[in-house]
């Protein structure tokens, strides 16, 4: 069988909808011909590539150019001055066309992506086209090849939606058009594979039938955390330990930081990138037990998580998007600390997990101060093996939904 999937940025840097949907891709791969189409991100890949036996193909423009030059130049620390009037150059290009462009979607890929696609059919027909979201214009691509190829089937994987985005609205003035684009993906695919918050999204606004629709939980992949450190404890503090990025409307680090700020027996380990809000929040002067860092590789981001006391996961302000990040704190078997807005997926997720606390943003830091404290000191050197994780979410399982999977694409 052959399997072409369009994703964002997969390689070498994977965007979360991507990392998403690999685990699949590497099993389906094992048994099929998996190709994945895909923007270039980095200089140094702009062809094609295998990985993990993924047929990876890369797709650009002069523009998409620009900007992984642009975010190239500016990782490597090379001639300063030009890589930051380049980046600004082009943050004014994408803040232009985001704002006065009429398409709610960058469609500026369209002809590369299409032209790739029409060139694999050609060598190798093509059985099954998935497309995944984020960023949208990878299930518009897909409706465009489908209307021309309907023998194909086409499956949509969505995370996060485009009208209804909360995280990152489009203006009011596109949204009609967005709707429109939405609802005629959604109508052209023959599956929905969506994560649980966006089954109401899909029901209600979109009117799309059960028999069409796929809830897939994300997954706890115990086997990509390191093993636990062993031994005697490096440090006799509590280590707290939160990574991610931060965004001022959606996911404020205000109140985290407000929280440890007075719990000075305690040390909060931050290793974060945000907006250039949280980017203001984070320069202030905070007192000695707290550290400030900035984001790291994927593996290193694993290993600090199995060295932790101590998890924090911060849900987001938005009802639409599922909690990637905190299953793969679950899967370390450490105790986590959720901040929580509503009472959705990520709620119920940690209610279930016996080291697991919620945790209401509406509280305010001095209650939080309490709950927290006693937290910590009760278990700091506690941790939950992979068998009672895997007891506890059989149905985040690989094993459990590739059964799922392989039953749809029969």
């Amino acid at each position: 069988m052959h399997i072409v999937v369009l994703t964002g940025s997969f390689f070498p840097e994977l965007m979360a909808p991507s990392a998403c949907i690999k685990p699949y891709l590497i099993e389906l791969a094992r048994e099929n011909q998996v190709d994945v189409v895909c923007p270039v991100s980095d200089p140094r890949f702009n062809d094609e590539i295998w990985v993990d036996k993924i047929h990876v193909y890369f797709v650009t423009n002069r523009l998409n150019e620009l900007c992984v030059n642009a975010n190239h130049f500016s990782r490597e620390r090379r001639s300063r001055i030009f890589s930051k009037c380049l980046s600004l150059f082009v943050r004014g290009l994408q803040y232009f066309k985001e704002v006065f462009a009429p398409s709610p979607y960058d469609n500026s890929l369209e002809d590369v992506f299409l032209q790739k696609l029409v060139s694999i059919n050609e060598k190798n027909r093509i059985n099954f086209l998935i497309s995944v979201t984020f960023p949208f214009y990878t299930h518009v691509f897909a409706l465009k090849f489908k209307q021309t190829h309907p023998e194909i089937k086409w499956l949509t994987y969505t995370t996060d939606p485009l009208a209804y985005n909360e995280a990152n609205p489009i203006p009011a003035w596109k949204k009609r058009r967005a709707v429109d684009i939405e609802q005629k993906v959604y109508d052209g695919c023959d599956c929905c594979l969506i994560t649980e918050e966006l089954h109401s999204n899909l029901n209600n606004d979109y009117h799309i039938s059960e028999q069409k629709i796929v809830v897939l939980p994300y997954l706890i992949e115990t086997d990509r955390v390191p093993t636990l450190l062993s031994g005697v404890k490096q440090n006799d503090r509590p280590q707290v330990l939160y990574a991610g990025c931060l965004f001022h409307r959606v996911r404020n680090p205000q109140l985290l930081l407000d929280v440890f700020s007075e719990l000075q027996d305690i040390d909060l380990n931050l290793y974060v990138t945000g907006d250039r809000k949280c980017r203001k929040i984070l320069r202030d002067s905070f007192p000695p037990n707290i550290s400030i860092n900035s984001v790291v590789p994927r593996e290193e981001y694993f290993s600090l998580l199995s060295q932790a006391d101590i998890l924090v996961n911060l849900s987001n302000n938005a009802k639409l998007q599922a909690p990637h990040k905190l299953l793969e704190l679950i899967s370390t078997g450490r105790p986590i600390i959720n901040f929580y807005y509503f009472k959705n997926t990520s709620y119920g997720i940690i209610e279930k997990y016996p080291l697991g606390i919620n945790i209401s943003n509406s509280l305010n830091a001095n209650e939080i101060r309490l709950i927290i404290r006693d937290f910590v000191m009760k278990n700091q050197n506690k941790h939950l093996s992979d068998k009672e994780i895997k007891d506890i979410y059989p149905e985040n399982l690989l094993l459990f939904q590739m059964a799922r999977i392989k039953e749809l694409l029969k």
